[in-house]
């Protein structure tokens, strides 16, 4: 069984990098919990405090009878009305405007004499309490007063006491109000300069659906701030660094897979929101049927032993040199391919390995790299008579007419294979597991390892797994044919490729294409893909393939040359001599 997808990512300048737009969402104080509890306490309103205390709401109080017990009369002066605006008006006052509010309502007055001569008191002043009822200033009494308010006496003590001593003004509310450090638009122009000389990559899975750039796996915030200290003699704080970083920046360090299905989660959110759409919920349920009978197809492959398994998988873009030099993370890097394979049948690993110079990673690249892989299969499993395939359902590299053609291909140089069924799993629901496994342990080798050249990264995969390592299947140039020139002379748009789950090419009918698009029906579809002018010659072989010509070799950027010179005086030898004869010859 084989599994083809089509993973990785290519470098690209800062200056490609036009949507400014932070990963991270804007500061918002407003929403803060602490900022929402303050406001509710000061506009006397329930809160919870942060011990989770339910603090009641503000209310009016009545302490003592003053229209009978009050020398002062208080509510013969104030009717309830008015104490209701004036409670009302006091909080919508901010914090600052409370404390003009004491100012103008309170006064302290030193204690003038001792109730009882003799007696000992703490108490060296007094204050006398005022409520204004339009442009009327009344004197009331304490409890009236406090009452009114709903405040207990300390905010009244602590005015007075941190007040202006000469002019009586308060002292303004310095909590939360504590000095930093001012950070200039120079400053923070280096650390904009020191994040955009690292160059990015562009996310190849889910390039249409965000604008998410990304840099170097083995780069962090803290490595990135290392590097700007060494480069600035006045540099801002770790905080800041990252402030910057993810507020102006949409970049991040690892090359995301869009593992999520788009349709269970437009499913999902609809359920979420309760909303009935009944064309979504029945395509959800064909999908889910769906995904349930190729899982069954999958685990059936994998339990039926007289089948022979292989999966396949191109790992994400490797960018070489990868070292600890500091230098290496501004430079442009050299791009290098890897398509790994899994042979259930013995557990064997195979990685079939390019760099950018020789070739890419269009559909014929990848064709021709599987047939390479194919070639050292069979090689090395004289026994096997037939070939199940299973790819991710990626229609320009792994389910088109080249990869078809190319199938057709290998049964013609392979008489001993009988057939080649070609699997795809359900798009959002990928059952590429084995060859994940291989992908990690590769990964685990590379975190622990520097390689500088293609020559270096194959000594890492070598050595990656030691019970039984893999087999590496170094790419030539002639082993990269030009598949699509040929399958242009057939009616290849007779198969449905974006709709197909599975393909069937048989080595006694190389002219006729087996298919099917649904999992649960199990019947395949046949077609002839001769033109009709040719139908009178189904009895010819097969077109020969071509070696694709020099003109199609990747070239390199002058600017990404100049960066792999300058790196070549921390490479080795060996890596060195590599780059100087072949990719900068």
């Amino acid at each position: 069984m084989l599994l083809v997808d089509s993973g990785g990512t290519d470098m690209i300048s800062p200056d490609d990098n036009n949507n400014k737009q932070g990963k991270k969402r804007k500061r918002n104080p407003s929403v803060w919990k602490a900022n929402v509890r303050r406001k509710l306490c000061q506009s006397g309103k329930e809160y919870v405090s942060r011990r989770g205390k339910t603090i009641p709401a503000k209310t009016i109080k009545t302490r003592k009878d003053c229209s009978s017990s009050c020398k002062f009369g208080c509510t013969k002066k104030i009717s309830a009305e008015e104490r209701q605006n004036i409670f009302e008006d006091f909080y919508k006052l901010s914090q600052n405007e409370k404390y003009h509010f004491y100012g103008r309502t309170t006064e302290k007055i030193d204690k003038l004499r001792c109730v009882k001569k003799g007696s000992p008191s703490h108490r060296h002043c007094t204050f006398h309490y005022f409520l204004f009822v339009g442009n009327d200033k009344h004197r009331i009494c304490k409890d009236f007063y406090l009452g009114t308010l709903d405040v207990s006496q300390k905010p009244i003590y602590n005015f007075h006491e941190k007040k202006n001593p000469i002019t009586g003004t308060p002292s303004p509310d310095n909590r939360g109000k504590h000095a930093k450090k001012v950070v200039t638009e120079a400053q923070k122009q280096e650390v904009r300069d020191h994040i955009d000389s690292f160059p990015r990559v562009e996310s190849h899975y889910t390039r249409s659906q965000t604008k998410r750039q990304y840099l170097e796996p083995q780069l962090n915030v803290a490595k990135m701030y290392e590097l700007y200290c060494k480069k600035c003699s006045n540099p801002v704080k770790l905080s800041y660094y990252r402030h910057i970083f993810v507020t102006e920046y949409n970049l991040d360090f690892h090359m995301p897979k869009a593992d999520r299905c788009d349709l269970c989660e437009e499913f999902r959110v609809m359920q979420l929101n309760k909303i009935t759409n009944g064309e979504i919920a029945d395509n959800y349920k064909k999908h889910i049927a769906e995904k349930t009978c190729m899982r069954q197809e999958r685990n059936d492959d994998r339990q039926n032993k007289s089948r022979f398994v292989v999966c396949f998988d191109l790992e994400n873009v490797i960018s070489l040199p990868k070292a600890g030099t500091s230098n290496f993370f501004y430079k442009r890097k050299l791009n290098l391919y890897n398509l790994t394979a899994h042979v259930s049948a013995t557990g064997q690993a195979y990685c079939a390995v390019w760099p950018e110079t020789l070739s890419g990673r269009s559909g014929t690249d990848i064709a021709s790299a599987v047939v390479k892989v194919l070639h050292a299969v069979v090689h090395d499993n004289q026994d096997i008579t037939d070939i199940i395939t299973w790819s991710d359902s990626c229609v320009p590299q792994n389910r088109n007419s080249i990869m078809a053609f190319a199938m057709t291909d290998f049964l013609q140089s392979h008489p001993r294979i009988q057939t080649i069924e070609m699997k795809y799993s359900v798009p959002g629901h990928s059952c590429i597991q084995e060859v994940d496994a291989v992908h990690s342990c590769i990964e685990q080798a590379m975190r622990v390892a520097e390689f500088y050249s293609p020559i270096s990264f194959i000594r890492v995969l070598l050595h990656a797994k030691r019970n039984q390592p893999f087999r590496v299947l170094q790419m030539k140039q002639d082993d990269f044919k030009e598949f699509q020139v040929p399958a242009k002379q057939f009616q290849y748009q007779l198969v449905p490729f974006t709709k197909v789950i599975s393909m069937k090419f048989h080595q006694e009918r190389p002219h006729r294409v087996q298919y099917r698009i649904s999992w649960k029906e199990p019947a395949l579809t046949s077609v002839d893909i001769h033109k009709p002018s040719a139908v009178a010659k189904k009895s010819a072989k097969i077109p020969s393939v071509n070696v694709r010509r020099s003109t199609c070799v990747c070239l390199l950027s002058k600017e990404k040359k100049q960066d792999l010179r300058s790196m070549l005086k921390w490479m080795p030898l060996e890596d060195k001599q590599y780059y100087e004869k072949t990719v900068l010859k």
